[in-house]
C-alpha cells in the first residue's frame, strides 16, 4: 500500500492505493478519492523513464484522456428487437487530470473510472489452471469457481463480447465532434486484447479499457498521419480474437464461420458481417434458454413453503445461469435458505440445518460467516442436554434473522451456571462481527483490561528496579509505587473479578461502569496509554449503558431489556445483565403490587421493608430511576415511622403512585409481641467429632478417591466469598472405609502470601478452643497437590470441585504441630493447605434467620435475639479468658443448631492469641466489633452504621475498623425495649471492659421482658 503520495487533480484529490502495473505507456495504480472515497484507475508517465519517453508516454496519457472525454462515458444499449438482442458495453468516464501545467512532465497524470467485472484474460486463465489463493473478488467467486470447474468461459459472454465489440466499433467510427480542443469525424479504438475488455456477471455488460492508443479520424476515415483507418479495428478484431477463441472455444470459431484470413477484395468489416448475422442467431437463442431459466429460478424462489429438496433445485438451476456468465438472484436466495432455517429450528431438526448451513456457506451474498457460526452453533447444541436444546434453539433462530443480539443472549443463559465453555470466545467473536461489523480480533473489554494490568505491572517493577538503583531518584518514591500497587490490586481483585459476575455484590453491582470510570483518572495518571485503551473499548457499551437507564427511566422496560442484549454484544463478559433482565422482567408487576398496596391480613410495616427491599435490589441490579429514586425514599421514610399524612403534604403527586397511603397510617403497625420464657442455656452434649483419619496419611483426589470436592459453599451469599480460602462440600473416608462429609476449607492458590498467617492463625486457635462447646472443631487438616492444568474454580460462579484431582497429604487434628511445620514450605512448592469441618447448613446461618434482607423485613422475637447474644458471649468469654479475640464478628460465621439450642461460631483464622495476655484495648476493641456487627445485627436486622459490610473482608481492614459507633435507630426499633438500646449504645461506644459485664446485662433484660409479660398475662386473664 502506498498511502504517502496525493494526486491534486483539476475535481479533486486523490490518494495512491496500490500499484497495478508498469509498462512502456507508463504506470497504473489503484486510487481513492479523498472526497469521496471513490475507487478509480490513475494512470501517469514513469518516473525513471529518460526524457524522450517520458514525452512519449506523456504525450500518449494526454490522448487517452482527450479520447476518453470525447466518447464521455460513452454506453451502447441495444435494444431493437429484429436486430442484435441487448448488448450493454461500455467505456470507462474520464473523472479527472493533473493540472494544466503538468501535460507534457513526470506529474501529469488522468483518473479514468475503474472498470468492474474480470477481463477476458482473467477468465481464460482461471478456465485453464482454476482459482489461485491470489484471486480476489471474493464477492463475485461462484462466478469464477463456475468458471474454475467447467474449464471454459461461457459461450454467452464471448457471444456478447463479439457482437458488442462490433456494435461499438459502428458508433466509435462515426462519433464526430467538432470543437476547439477536438475536433474530429470519428475515433478508432487500435488496441484489440483481451485484457483490455471486461465482463460484469452482476450487471451483465462489458466495459473496454485502455484508450491509449486510440487516434481520432478525419472526414475521410482515415487518422490525420494516414497510418491509421477504421479497418484497422476490424482487422485486429479477425486476428486477436482467431487466436483467443481458438485456445478457449475452437466450437465456437467454427460455428460462427470466423475468416480465416482476410480478403483482398473485401473490407474486413464486410468479411464480418456474415459472423454478425450469426452471432445474432446464437445469443438469440441462449437468451431464450437463459430467460427460461431465470423463470425457473424465479418459481422456486416464490414457494410459500420452501425446503431442502428444493434448495438442492434451485442451487442446480443456478449452475445453469452461471453457465450463461450472469450471476443468480442470490439475494432472494438467501431469503429462501432463511424461511427454510427458521423453520427447521423451530422444530428442532439440528441436522437438517447442519445441512442447510453448508449449502448456504457457498451461496453468493449469504454471509458465509453467518452461516457458519449457525452451523457451529448447532454442532455445539448437538452435544448438549436434553433440557438446555430449547435454548440453543432460540439462539440459532435469532442468528437466522440476524437477530445477534438475542443470539449471543440466549448463549450466555446456557452457560449461566457453569465455567465459560472453550467454545464462548471464539464463537463471540463471530458473532461481534456480524451483529456489530466489528474486526475479527477485536478484544472484549474485560480482555482489554487485563492487557493493562500486565502492562501497569510491567511499568511497577522497572519503577521499583529504578528505585533500587537510584535510592536518590527524586522523581520516584515508595510510596509512590506502592499507591500503583494498590490501583493494581484493586483493578486486579475487585474490578476484574466482579466484572464476569452474574451476581456482584454491591456497590457497583448494576449496570454501569462505575468501578472503573471511579479509577479511570489515576490509571490515566500512571499509565496514559491503559486509560485511552479503556476509553476507546469501553466507549460503546457506556453508550449502549446509558440508552438502558433512559429507558428504565422512562419505564420503557421492553426497550431497556433489548438493550442489555445489545449491551452484550459490545461486553460479551458482563454476565450481571442476565439478573438486571429478570429484574426489570418483574418490575410492571411489582409497580402494579406497590399501587395495589398491603392487603388486609398485611401488616404495613412488613409490606414497606418488602417493597423498599425490592427497590433496593432493582437499584443495585439495574441502576438508578427517578422513578426508583423517589419511591425508596418514600419507603424508608414510611418505615421510619414518619406519618403519610406529612409526605402526602409535601408531594402530593405520590397518591398517583400509592393511591392508599391517604388511608393508612404506618405507626399504628408496628408489631407488639409479648415475650415468651425460652430456654437460653445450650444443650451440652459432646463436641468430640468421629475421626476422619488417624496420624498421617498419604492420599487422592478425585471421585471413588479419599477425598472428594463437591458443591461451593461460599457462593450461597454475596457475602459469603472468603478472602483467603475457597470453601466446598467434601467427602473423606474414614478409618472405615465409609465416606463422611465436612466443609473442606482451601487456601486460596494466588494469595498464598496473605493467606499462610491466617491459616496458622486459624489452627493454633482451633487447638487452643477444642472443648469449647459452640465452637466447630476441626476434623482434619494437610495439603492438597493438583494435577498440572487445574487450579480451584472462581467463586463468581457455583462451580463445583468435582473434576479436580490431585494427591492429597491428610494428617489428625493432634497432627496439627507437623502441619504448622510444613505449612510454609509445602505452600511454596505449589501444594494448597486446607482444613475439614463439620459441614452446617447455611439455612442455620444467622444471616438467613437475622438479617433484615433475607427476611424481608420480619424480625426475630427480642427474648431470642438475646438467647442468641448470650451464648456469642459465652463462647467470647472463654476465648478471652485464653489470650483470644476473635474479631471478625460479621453475621455470616454464626450458626444457630437446634439440637444443641446453641450458637456456633466459625472462621477463627482472623482471631488473635496473644500468649502474654490481652489488654484492655484488646478486649474492648473485640467487644465493639461484637456489637457493631453481631449483637446490632442480630437485634436490628443491620450492621451498626459505619461497620464493616459483611464480606470478604480483609485482615488490614478489619484492624483499621473504628473502635466506637454511635447507633442510628429507625421505626423498626421501636419494638426494642429502651434498656435494650441503651445496651447496645453501650457497647458500640466501648463501654464494656468485661464480656461477662456484657451478658449479665442482657441476660437482665431477658428477665425483665419474661416478668413484663407474665404480669400483662396475668392482667388479661
Amino acid at each position: 500500500m502506498n498511502s504517502t503520495f496525493t494526486a491534486m487533480g483539476l475535481e479533486r484529490s486523490w490518494s495512491l492505493l496500490n500499484k497495478l502495473g508498469e509498462g512502456d505507456a507508463g504506470e497504473v495504480y489503484l486510487v481513492e478519492s479523498i472526497l469521496d472515497h471513490r475507487y478509480a484507475i490513475l494512470k501517469r508517465p514513469r518516473k525513471s523513464a529518460f526524457t524522450s519517453d517520458l514525452l512519449r508516454q506523456a504525450s500518449q496519457i494526454e490522448n487517452e484522456g482527450k479520447i476518453l472525454q470525447a466518447l464521455n462515458g460513452l454506453r451502447i444499449l441495444l435494444h431493437r428487437k429484429n436486430e442484435l438482442p441487448p448488448i450493454d458495453i461500455r467505456v470507462p468516464l474520464l473523472l479527472d487530470k493533473g493540472p494544466e501545467s503538468t501535460e507534457f512532465s513526470e506529474r501529469f497524470f488522468i483518473v479514468v473510472e475503474k472498470a468492474s467485472g474480470y477481463s477476458l484474460s482473467e477468465m481464460a486463465r482461471i478456465a485453464r489452471f482454476g482459482r489461485s489463493n491470489e484471486d480476489g473478488h471474493e464477492m463475485e467467486s461462484p462466478f469464477l469457481n463456475s468458471i474454475a470447474v467447467t474449464s471454459r468461459i461461457p459461450q454467452l459472454i464471448l457471444l456478447r463480447m463479439l457482437a458488442g465489440l462490433l456494435q461499438m466499433f459502428q458508433a466509435i467510427h462515426n462519433h464526430s465532434q467538432a470543437g476547439p480542443s477536438t475536433d474530429h469525424s470519428g475515433i478508432i479504438w487500435n488496441d484489440v486484447k483481451p485484457d483490455h475488455l471486461f465482463w460484469d456477471p452482476q450487471t451483465a455488460s462489458i466495459t473496454v479499457i485502455d484508450w491509449g492508443n486510440a487516434q481520432f479520424l478525419q472526414s475521410d476515415g482515415f487518422t490525420k498521419d494516414r497510418r491509421g483507418s477504421k479497418n484497422d479495428d476490424y482487422a485486429q478484431l479477425l486476428q486477436t480474437f482467431r487466436t483467443f477463441l481458438t485456445e478457449v472455444n475452437p466450437e465456437l470459431l467454427s460455428e460462427i464461420n470466423w475468416p480465416e484470413n482476410s480478403s483482398p477484395v473485401l473490407s474486413s468489416a464486410d468479411q464480418l458481417q456474415p459472423v454478425l448475422k450469426k452471432l445474432n442467431e446464437l445469443i438469440k437463442q441462449s437468451l431464450k434458454e437463459l430467460s427460461e431459466t431465470r423463470q425457473a429460478e424465479s418459481d422456486l424462489l416464490n414457494s410459500t413453503d420452501p425446503d431442502i429438496a428444493q434448495l438442492q433445485n434451485l442451487l442446480n438451476n443456478q449452475k445453469n445461469i452461471l453457465n450463461f456468465g450472469e450471476l443468480p438472484d442470490f439475494l432472494n436466495t438467501e431469503r429462501f435458505c432463511t424461511q427454510i432455517a427458521i423453520r427447521l429450528a423451530q422444530e428442532g431438526r439440528l441436522s437438517e440445518f447442519a445441512e442447510l448451513s453448508s449449502i448456504t456457506c457457498h451461496i453468493h451474498a449469504a454471509n458465509p460467516l453467518k452461516w457458519q457460526t449457525l452451523s457451529e452453533i448447532v454442532q455445539i447444541a448437538a452435544q448438549q442436554d436434553e433440557a438446555l436444546k430449547p435454548i440453543f434453539l432460540r439462539a440459532i433462530a435469532s442468528g437466522v434473522v440476524d437477530d445477534w443480539a438475542s443470539t449471543i443472549w440466549n448463549l450466555l443463559m446456557t452457560t449461566a451456571s457453569q465455567a465459560e465453555p472453550a467454545w464462548w470466545d471464539d464463537t463471540c467473536n463471530k458473532i461481534r462481527q456480524m451483529g456489530l461489523s466489528v474486526s475479527a480480533d477485536a478484544p472484549f473489554p474485560l480482555v482489554i483490561l487485563r492487557r493493562n494490568l500486565l502492562m501497569m505491572q510491567s511499568k511497577v517493577k522497572k519503577l521499583r528496579d529504578q528505585l533500587s538503583s537510584e535510592p536518590d531518584n527524586s522523581t520516584i518514591n515508595e510510596k509512590q509505587i506502592q499507591s500503583y500497587e494498590s490501583l493494581i490490586k484493586t483493578l486486579r481483585e475487585e474490578v476484574a473479578i466482579k466484572w464476569e459476575e452474574i451476581e456482584p455484590g454491591p456497590p457497583d453491582s448494576g449496570l454501569l461502569y462505575s468501578d472503573i470510570d471511579r479509577l479511570i483518572d489515576d490509571i490515566g495518571d500512571f499509565l496514559p496509554e491503559a486509560r485511552q485503551n479503556l476509553d476507546f473499548t469501553l466507549e460503546q457499551p457506556r453508550n449502549q449503558v446509558d440508552l438502558i437507564l433512559r429507558a428504565w427511566n422512562s419505564m420503557d422496560f421492553d426497550s431497556a431489556r433489548y438493550g442489555l442484549r445489545k449491551l452484550l454484544l459490545w461486553d460479551p463478559d458482563r454476565r450481571r445483565v442476565l439478573m438486571a433482565d429478570q429484574a426489570i422482567a418483574k418490575t410492571p408487576k411489582f409497580l402494579e403490587k406497590i399501587k395495589k398496596g398491603p392487603q388486609e391480613s398485611q401488616v404495613m410495616l412488613e409490606f414497606i421493608t418488602e417493597v423498599e427491599f425490592n427497590l433496593r435490589e432493582l437499584r443495585n441490579q439495574v441502576g438508578p430511576a427517578e422513578w426508583l429514586d423517589s419511591t425508596l425514599e418514600l419507603t424508608i421514610q414510611l418505615r421510619k415511622g414518619r406519618k403519610s399524612i406529612e409526605i402526602i403534604a409535601e408531594r402530593p403527586e405520590i397518591t398517583a403512585l400509592l393511591p392508599w397511603l391517604d388511608s393508612r397510617e404506618a405507626y399504628h403497625y408496628v408489631p407488639i409481641q409479648p415475650a415468651r420464657r425460652i430456654p437460653i442455656d445450650r444443650q451440652v452434649l459432646s463436641q468430640v467429632p468421629e475421626p476422619t483419619i488417624q496420624g498421617i496419611q498419604e492420599s487422592i483426589l478425585g471421585q471413588g478417591q479419599d477425598l472428594l470436592l463437591a458443591d461451593p459453599l461460599d457462593t450461597w451469599a454475596p457475602e459469603a466469598r472468603g478472602s483467603s480460602a475457597r470453601t466446598f462440600v467434601g467427602f473423606l473416608r474414614n478409618p472405615n472405609g465409609q465416606l463422611k462429609q465436612a466443609a473442606i476449607k482451601i487456601m486460596r492458590g494466588d494469595r498464598i502470601d496473605y493467606g499462610l498467617p491466617l491459616f496458622r492463625e486459624e489452627i493454633q486457635i482451633l487447638q487452643l478452643m477444642r472443648d469449647v462447646q459452640g465452637v466447630v472443631p476441626m476434623l482434619e487438616c494437610g495439603f492438597i497437590q493438583l494435577e498440572t492444568g487445574l487450579q480451584l474454580p472462581p467463586d463468581n460462579r457455583p462451580l463445583g470441585g468435582r473434576g479436580l484431582t490431585g494427591r492429597v497429604n491428610r494428617l489428625h487434628p493432634n497432627q496439627s504441630a507437623n502441619f504448622l511445620t510444613a505449612l510454609e514450605s509445602r505452600a511454596n512448592q505449589g501444594w494448597l493447605p486446607y482444613l475439614a469441618l463439620p459441614k452446617l447448613d447455611n439455612q442455620e446461618n444467622l444471616m438467613w434467620i437475622c438479617d433484615a434482607g433475607y427476611t424481608r423485613g420480619r424480625f426475630l422475637p427480642v427474648e431470642e435475639s438475646i438467647r442468641l447474644a448470650l451464648q456469642i458471649c459465652d463462647i467470647l468469654n472463654f476465648a478471652h479468658q485464653r489470650n483470644i479475640v476473635y474479631r471478625d464478628h460479621k453475621l455470616l460465621h454464626y450458626y444457630w443448631s437446634e439440637i444443641y439450642n446453641g450458637v456456633f461460631m466459625i472462621d477463627w483464622n482472623v482471631a488473635r492469641f496473644h500468649p502474654e495476655g490481652l489488654s484492655q484495648e484488646d478486649i474492648q476493641f473485640d467487644l465493639v466489633q461484637l456489637g457493631a456487627r453481631a449483637l446490632h445485627h442480630i437485634i436490628t436486622g443491620r450492621v451498626a452504621p459505619g461497620a464493616l459490610a459483611d464480606g470478604p473482608n480483609r485482615v488490614e481492614e478489619i484492624e483499621a475498623a473504628s473502635n466506637s459507633y454511635r447507633p442510628q435507630w429507625t421505626y423498626d426499633d421501636q419494638r426494642l425495649p429502651p434498656t435494650l438500646k441503651e445496651i447496645l449504645e453501650k457497647v458500640l461506644a466501648a463501654g464494656y471492659n468485661r464480656v461477662t459485664e456484657l451478658r449479665q446485662d442482657l441476660h437482665q433484660v431477658y428477665l425483665e421482658l419474661i416478668d413484663e409479660s407474665e404480669v400483662l398475662e396475668k392482667e388479661s386473664e
